[in-house]
């Protein structure tokens, strides 16, 4: 059995195979469809995804997967939950396409979005551009998962 650290620094027992509570709770509660936007990557970014399709299946979500570049045709309703996959990309000397999926999402989508564990970078003047100002935009209803420790701490 697995189990969370949370942030105040309690730990919680999480299903047989679930690594974290918070990702599973916030997939489950949509009370539409669950949309998640397929982006491409390295075999850590894969790796996550392996991770959430065995976890979307186990737990018997339903989901549809919607490939990035096919977002122009693409629209979710407001209680439709839309989970961007998480990864690497989120440096600026990567292809800038989850921070492009990210923008048009909290323009056109109003209901929850989250970021999958991603890997963010320390340069503060392109996570302003990149994440801080969409968040802005939608607040209250994008979820950021961070893959590691430095991440985390460079976006809290």
């Amino acid at each position: 059995m697995s189990s969370e650290a949370s942030l105040a620094g309690t730990a919680s027992a999480a299903p047989a195979g679930v690594a974290s509570l918070q990702l599973l709770s916030r997939l489950q509660t949509g009370r539409g469809r669950l949309w998640v936007i397929g982006l491409r990557g390295n075999f850590g970014d894969n790796l996550i995804w392996s991770g959430l399709e065995a976890l979307l299946r186990r737990q018997a979500l339903p989901f549809e997967v919607v490939p990035y570049d096919r977002l122009d045709g693409f629209h979710p309703r407001a209680e439709d939950t839309v989970y961007i996959h998480g990864g690497g990309g989120w440096v600026p000397f990567w292809s800038g396409t989850p921070e492009r999926v990210l923008k048009d999402l909290v323009v056109r989508h109003q209901g929850q979005i989250i970021i999958g564990p991603s890997t963010f970078s320390p340069d503060k003047g392109y996570l302003e551009a990149a994440l801080f100002a969409p968040l802005r935009i939608a607040e209250g209803r994008v979820v950021v998962f961070c893959r590691d420790r430095p991440s985390f701490e460079i976006v809290a």
